[in-house]
């Protein structure tokens, strides 16, 4: 399925972008307490920045959002060496979720990388 305006080709598991490639580590997610609700999706593609989103059921799990990443250097990709943080809020359609949402910036353009999800204090 291709989206001109979005740039962004959804292919099995991973997203291509016309920028950047990032491909979604299916075993490394949250921790067990907060079972995903949403696997994680890519939104607002730029050449150099990318917004993950993803959904948890606990209520009670942290609301430390993270998503840690690294650039493929194939064939030996470099470990997620980097972190960026971001938000969690609680949906007004379902009270019982928490919709995570995390930016990365600073990306650098026809690069691939791979990222898990998780939250600062969990382990992942």
């Amino acid at each position: 399925m291709k989206h001109t305006l979005a740039s962004w080709t959804r292919v099995g598991q991973s997203v291509v972008l016309v920028s950047c490639l990032l491909v979604v580590l299916l075993g490394a997610a949250v921790p067990a307490f907060a079972a995903l609700v949403r696997q994680p999706y890519l939104q607002l593609p730029t050449p150099t920045s990318i917004t993950i989103i993803w959904r948890t059921d606990d209520l009670a799990s942290p609301d430390d959002s993270r998503v840690q990443y690294g650039v493929d250097n194939s064939p030996n990709p470099s470990p997620l060496n980097q972190t960026a943080i971001g938000t969690t809020s609680i949906p007004e359609s379902n009270a019982a979720v928490k919709d995570r949402l995390v930016e990365i910036t600073g990306l650098t353009p026809n690069t691939k990388y791979f990222y898990n999800v998780g939250i600062m204090t969990g382990d992942v």
